[in-house]
């Protein structure tokens, strides 16, 4: 699989592009298939709507455009306008991911997108998702299907293209009374707004009022809402609880049972949001998803290496190189390989880094630093150099972001070193999540002083706002949080480590403390 993507990516801009209609399944990243995943991880665009699951788009590469064409209940792009953005998309050479809640094929429109497709003459491939239909009812401990209950199931849409009121009662009682005769689960998608009305038909067409029922609203999310009841009283039941879509509704003697094991894991529930890059949202994400959470990736901060920001020439003659991150790392060798330079020629050369996160992304080329503060701040790392190295031999090449920290340079300057500061990247943001998605959060976690900048651009004074306090904050260091705090952000906590490790150590101790009523 590694190689075929490899081989449609390096076609990327070259003539006609390609076109994946990809099932995103119940919308979790650990969901999707791992074709999905690695075709989402590799697209120059993805077009997804509500249903693809935000958590999803944390995956995508840097620069890769993100198009939300959103169709909801009376909303969102029109399917024909879709169909021709994929088809331009795709004859600009690029790779394009249509991002599909579910499987492409159940209920969501791929059938249209294929067809219009194949009419325009561009390749595509469809990928399969895990549907709906089964995984929110199985992951809510009820199954479809089950040997001493039903031998099958059926899904059936309950939307229909006739808007009208008529238009909808034929349609349903159509459906409805081609189910009469048949055994088996009954699941409804797109359905909740006709509830009432399906159930009654059921009964009018031979089932019984005590036939169990079941509603699962967002499913798999960190607001699930799962409804039992009856075929004659689930109606009253759902209005009660106010459940909104996207719901799915079984109807069945499976539909009674619960299947689910109670012991949840510790974050189980919470909904996180990030801000930060990529490669550390991703890992922050795995370790917070592991412990149960779900996250949300709230803004998006990318790098672009600066091209002749230095010649490598230069390199060979300094006794140290300093890495401020692990981007920056990145960033280097890459542009070592691009320039094929032997690592030979680095022999001699000691390296220090900020942390251990920066550590670790040199040791993953087999390269240990030399020196790492004990706290992983500029400011250590600044005076622990200043105690390692030599005034009158060392030359010192700061390997930085464009908007970097300046006391590297200002400290070792002061004591005499001679230094030379290299913007090899720059940082930019991408753009922020809807505030009515941010304020459904449990904790909300930045990464560096540039995210929390970014952030308050899009968001002036939302740390001042009553719909922000119930939203916990933490910072991976303390840089981070002197910039929240200078934005308005009163209580924010940091992690004891500034790794992603610690920020996931940091939001699970603080969840357990409240649940406990230590905090």
């Amino acid at each position: 699989m590694e190689t075929d993507n490899m081989l449609w990516q390096d076609n990327a801009g070259k003539g006609m592009g390609h076109v994946f209609l990809v099932g995103a399944g119940p919308g979790r990243r650990d969901l999707i298939t791992v074709q999905g995943l690695e075709l989402l991880r590799g697209c120059d665009v993805v077009v997804y709507d509500r249903l693809s699951g935000e958590e999803l788009l944390g995956e995508v590469k840097d620069g890769c455009e993100q198009i939300d064409v959103g169709k909801g209940a009376g909303h969102g792009v029109r399917q024909d306008e879709i169909n021709k953005l994929l088809v331009r998309k795709a004859k600009e050479g690029l790779q394009v991911v249509r991002l599909k809640g579910g499987d492409p094929f159940v209920f969501g429109r791929g059938g249209e997108e294929a067809e219009y497709l194949l009419a325009a003459r561009v390749p595509f491939t469809v990928v399969p998702g895990v549907s709906s239909a089964v995984a929110v009812p199985e992951l809510a401990g009820i199954p479809v299907t089950h040997r001493k209950m039903s031998r099958s199931f059926h899904v059936i849409t309950g939307h229909t293209t006739d808007r009208t009121r008529e238009g909808r009662e034929a349609y349903l009682r159509s459906q409805i009374a081609g189910l009469r005769d048949t055994e088996g689960t009954l699941v409804f998608l797109m359905g909740l707004s006709s509830l009432e009305r399906i159930c009654s038909l059921l009964m009018e067409y031979g089932r019984p009022p005590s036939l169990p029922a079941a509603i699962i609203g967002n499913g798999h999310r960190y607001n699930e809402c799962l409804v039992r009841g009856t075929l004659s009283d689930i109606g009253e039941k759902v209005r009660r609880e106010g459940l909104v879509s996207p719901a799915v509704i079984l109807v069945g003697e499976t539909a009674g049972l619960s299947l689910r094991c109670e012991s949840s894991l510790p974050l189980s529930g919470v909904r996180i949001g990030m801000v930060g890059t990529g490669k550390l949202t991703r890992k922050l994400s795995s370790l917070l998803r592991g412990a149960g959470a779900e996250t949300l990736w709230v803004q998006g901060v990318f790098t672009h290496s600066r091209a002749g920001a230095i010649r490598l020439e230069e390199v060979s003659a300094c006794t140290w190189i300093v890495f401020t991150s692990a981007v920056g790392v990145d960033v280097f060798f890459r542009q070592w390989s691009d320039e094929r330079r032997d690592m030979r020629t680095l022999s001699g050369i000691r390296m220090a880094v900020i942390g251990s996160g920066t550590a670790a992304a040199l040791e993953e080329r087999g390269i240990y630093p030399d020196f790492m503060p004990q706290v992983y701040t500029a400011e250590d790392l600044a005076k622990g150099l200043v105690e390692q190295l030599d005034q009158g031999r060392d030359r010192v090449i700061l390997w930085q972001a464009r908007e970097g920290n300046p006391v590297l340079e200002e400290t070792l300057k002061k004591a005499g070193i001679s230094v030379v500061r290299v913007e090899a990247y720059e940082t930019k943001a991408g753009p922020c999540r809807p505030m009515k998605e941010v304020t459904t959060l449990s904790y909300l976690t930045f990464a560096s002083s540039f995210g929390v900048a970014a952030f308050c651009r899009e968001n002036p004074h939302m740390f001042e706002t009553e719909t922000f306090k119930h939203i916990s904050v933490f910072a991976i260091g303390t840089r981070t949080a002197e910039a929240l705090a200078r934005a308005g952000c009163r209580h924010c906590q940091v992690a004891r480590t500034f790794t992603a490790e610690g920020l996931a150590e940091a939001i699970l101790a603080d969840y357990t403390g409240r649940k406990d009523g230590r905090i």
